[in-house]
């Protein structure tokens, strides 16, 4: 009965960088100069908090298509960036659904 928003972001994994750390004696300089970085977030593909796909008058088991175009900064690396898709309950914040799929094959 409630609305279901759906929420797509873009995300890219294993980029070297340097890591600031505290208290880690392997690294008194307080850095990790070759950090893997996983899965950073890199914006959201359809605004922050997603959008009304189903609103609360839909029919259960109601089926919806919907199509976006991603242009990646070209700083990314297409090959190690992936769309989170997932699908939230609008009152409750529950997430109901989430998929990941890479940006190329």
């Amino acid at each position: 009965t409630a609305p279901h928003r759906l929420c797509l972001y873009l995300t890219e994994d294993s980029l070297v960088s340097p890591q600031s750390i505290s208290n880690d004696p392997r690294y008194p300089s307080g850095n990790i100069p070759e950090y893997v970085h996983k899965h950073l977030f890199r914006g959201a593909v359809n605004g922050t908090w997603g959008e009304v796909v189903f609103d609360s008058e839909t029919a259960t088991q109601s089926e919806k298509t919907v199509s976006y175009t991603v242009n990646p900064d070209e700083r990314y690396v297409p090959a190690k960036c992936r769309l989170v898709a997932f699908v939230i309950n609008g009152e409750s914040q529950t997430v109901r659904q989430v998929e990941s799929v890479g940006l190329l094959p």
